[in-house]
């Protein structure tokens, strides 16, 4: 997260999945989504994470935005699509997120796509708080987590 403190992070977890994972996806340059999944593994009563699992990245550019009353109703992708894993990660880490010096892939960092505000709330919109069961719910209510 210090590379991307922007990050939108959220749990998965899928039905049928072999495993649930955080997730941590931030825009970059006002063109790219960029993604990182971190599988988590849990104790055996699923009360303590135990360890985590490789990461698996991916890179997307984004060519255009369309907007419907202001919100995100479509986008195309363009040409840089790119997954990668641990390795690579590690290389990103370590040159401080700079994907050309690391893994060898310009990003046009002048070329904002018009309308990328929407991906951006968008991303924000699926960002999720889960209150901690430490505090108390009003008017004596059960305490409720959102998803």
């Amino acid at each position: 997260m210090e590379l991307y403190p922007n990050a939108v992070v959220r749990y998965l977890s899928f039905a049928n999945a072999e495993f649930p994972s955080l997730c941590a996806t931030t825009t970059l340059h006002d063109r790219y989504e960029f993604e990182i999944r971190i599988p988590v593994n849990y104790s055996p009563d699923n009360r303590a994470v135990t360890g985590y699992g490789a990461p698996q990245c991916h890179l997307l550019e984004i060519e255009s935005v369309k907007t419907r009353d202001g919100l995100l109703a479509e986008t195309s992708h363009g040409d840089l699509q790119k997954h990668f894993g641990e390795g690579e990660w590690e290389k990103l880490v370590a040159s401080e997120g700079d994907f050309a010096a690391a893994l060898g892939w310009v990003l046009k960092k002048d070329a904002p796509v018009k309308h990328f505000d929407a991906v951006i709330a968008h991303r924000k919109s699926l960002e999720r708080t889960i209150s901690s069961p430490l505090e108390k719910a009003p008017s004596g209510e059960d305490n409720k987590q959102s998803k």
